[in-house]
């Protein structure tokens, strides 16, 4: 079984290729959608860094749009991934996202920039009861998906076979390492209910 990193042009790709190389993860990076897709891989990763619109117009350009809010396999999306899985994104200007989870993506409000040293916000912020490395203006603020919440920001989500991460795992050391070594098991044993 596989994963497969769809390839927009807008990804990190070194960082993540050394953390699924480390993990012992198969994957392969793809950039047109191909018409065996659907048995193709067991879970597919749309990864993170760049703007969205350019990504979604991308997606559109190489023929995953439609296929990715129809497949039953797994999604995980990391960062700018993971913005654009949600309803809307209000990036520049209100576009659609793909719809695979609730909320709109909004530039982060100056109340809560204050918080950060740095804007766009950069570092380690806690989720839950572990550290991780963000790298972000933009982020949803609210989802009926949201599983984890960082100073008033979504910041992990998940929906039937969609999961994703407003920070970077394979950037965060460890206990990233452990994050995405435990989304590949849950990916490897999903079912879609009936």
């Amino acid at each position: 079984m596989e994963l497969r990193l769809i390839d927009t042009g807008y990804g990190n790709k070194k960082s993540l290729e050394t953390a699924f190389i480390k993990l012992e993860i198969p994957f392969r990076w793809v950039t047109q959608m191909q018409p065996n897709e659907e048995t193709a891989a067991c879970a597919y990763l749309l990864p993170g860094v760049g703007a969205a619109a350019q990504a979604l117009n991308a997606l559109d350009q190489l023929g995953w749009t439609s296929f990715l809010k129809r497949t039953q396999k797994p999604i995980i999306g990391i960062c700018l991934g993971f913005q654009i899985l949600f309803e809307t994104v209000e990036e520049g200007q209100v576009r659609n996202g793909l719809g695979l989870l609730d909320g709109s993506v909004k530039l982060l409000p100056n109340e809560l920039m204050d918080q950060f040293r740095n804007r766009p916000h950069i570092g380690w912020n806690q989720v839950l009861d572990k550290e991780f490395y963000f790298a972000h203006s933009y982020a949803p603020l609210s989802s009926n998906d949201a599983t984890a919440i960082t100073d008033d920001f979504v910041s992990v989500a998940r929906k039937n076979n969609i999961i994703g991460f407003q920070f970077h795992p394979e950037i965060s050391g460890p206990q990233g390492l452990q994050l995405l070594k435990e989304t590949w098991q849950w990916c490897k044993s999903y079912r879609p209910s009936i």
